[in-house]
């Protein structure tokens, strides 16, 4: 982009003037090169130029549908190379495609190239667009067609890959990511496609490896968790768990520091998500010690496998932890609240989803509603109808709220306030279907 931008700065305005355009940009001082740019198109109304120069600003400051509009105007008021059109059909469907307009980026993307068929980039932008639609067989044409423009371009190499992983040609896609690692050893994004080919050819235990592998040289590398998805949590059948499990019995006993704490971290989703709730328990134990303050998504899980685990005073422990590190965390309060009801404290569950309607006006109906569930188990039905007639009066179109509380009517003998909650639940019920 920066190059782009140089190529748009205007030869026609006094030096000093684009020169301190230029100055205010590389100071990252965008709003003021705007109203500088802004100026100068003032004077200069036709220049096409100019317009693309603020259409870039615009951008910067995240104001597409304006910029949008700057490059309509630079296309119609350039008049010079096709290469300089073409790139203002590209940039257009960049911002088109940030702002989720796929099929207007497609038309400029296309133009763009019908403008300078060797644009390498525009082929790949196409390509990356197309697979967004999940039109596989032409996002490979286009990555193809960069490839032949730009044989050494690693990235697009990757993309052409994973095209044709999604395309189903995986025979393929894996010649060309063994020799894309053969030339490139540390394409990082390569190793990932790879250990995918081998989850799709059901070869398992060698995913496991490479993919395994693939995330410790990530951290290693960048310092931080790889955030792809990965497949190691639709693992389900028995033989490659226990292989999973191994290998990452492997990896804690011999990694430290954080590299160890990812790998503890996938264990210990692994384990509850196969049910296997202590082990998930005792490692998000050795998660939340290792640290000097409290990891909250290591606590909050861990609560959530002694609920699981059917571990209730364990769970409210937690719970309570979680809320006074996070005092608005309403997910702390629900689930506080239903280890509450497990261990029969129901003016205390009661209290906590109270507490959930002061926090998020948008849960309060939820709150309500299961505080009057906890009055009818009670068999306190005026005051499970009182919050039911509140959740009613935040969430007046659910029908099964009207429903709820013409059965705590007919509980008290209320026949006619029953007769009409049951109407009203008809009727939302009709008007939904």
């Amino acid at each position: 982009m920066v190059i782009w931008l140089c190529f748009f700065l205007p030869l026609c305005l006094p030096a000093q003037q684009s020169a301190q355009i230029e100055a205010l940009i590389h100071q990252q001082r965008y709003s003021e090169a705007l109203q500088l740019t802004t100026i100068q198109l003032r004077a200069h109304s036709r220049d096409g130029k100019l317009y693309a120069r603020r259409a870039w600003l615009y951008r910067k400051l995240n104001q597409p549908g304006m910029a949008i509009l700057d490059i309509d105007q630079a296309i119609r008021h350039t008049s010079s190379s096709a290469q300089t059109r073409s790139q203002l059909y590209f940039m257009r469907g960049d911002i088109h495609t940030e702002i989720g307009m796929l099929i207007d980026a497609y038309e400029d993307y296309t133009v763009a190239l019908e403008l300078d068929p060797q644009c390498a980039q525009c082929y790949a932008h196409r390509g990356e667009l197309c697979m967004q639609l999940d039109y596989y067989p032409l996002a490979i044409e286009d990555y193809a067609e960069a490839l032949r423009l730009e044989s050494y371009n690693t990235e697009f190499r990757i993309e052409y890959a994973r095209a044709l992983l999604a395309d189903q040609q995986t025979e393929e896609a894996a010649r060309q990511l063994q020799q894309i690692l053969a030339d490139d050893p540390g394409a990082l994004e390569a190793k990932r496609l790879l250990a995918t080919y081998h989850y799709l050819k059901q070869e398992t235990e060698v995913y496991i490896d490479l993919y395994l592998a693939y995330l410790r040289e990530y951290y290693e590398t960048q310092h931080e968790p790889s955030s792809a998805d990965h497949l190691l949590y639709t693992i389900t059948d028995s033989v490659s768990y226990r292989y999973l499990t191994e290998a990452l019995d492997r990896y804690i006993n011999h990694t430290a520091g954080d590299i160890q704490v990812m790998f503890r971290s996938i264990r210990a989703n692994i384990r509850s998500l196969h049910a296997d709730y202590l082990g998930a328990i005792d490692d998000l134990s050795m998660l939340i010690n290792s640290e000097q303050d409290y990891d909250h998504e290591a606590l909050h899980m861990r609560a959530y496998n002694y609920m699981q685990a059917e571990l209730y005073p364990q769970a409210i422990k937690d719970y309570t932890r979680l809320i006074q590190l996070q005092p608005h965390n309403t997910d702390a309060y629900a689930g506080r609240a239903d280890a509450y009801r497990h261990t029969q404290q129901i003016n205390e569950a009661i209290q906590d989803w109270l507490s959930l309607t002061r926090l998020d006006y948008r849960e309060a109906p939820r709150g309500f509603y299961q505080a009057a569930r906890l009055e009818v188990a009670r068999e306190n039905y005026m005051q499970a109808i009182r919050y039911l007639s509140r959740s009613i009066q935040l969430a007046p179109d659910i029908a099964y709220l009207y429903r709820y509380r013409a059965e705590q009517y007919e509980a008290l003998g209320n026949s006619r306030q029953a007769e009409l909650d049951y109407e009203a639940a008809k009727h939302l019920s009709e008007s939904e279907e």
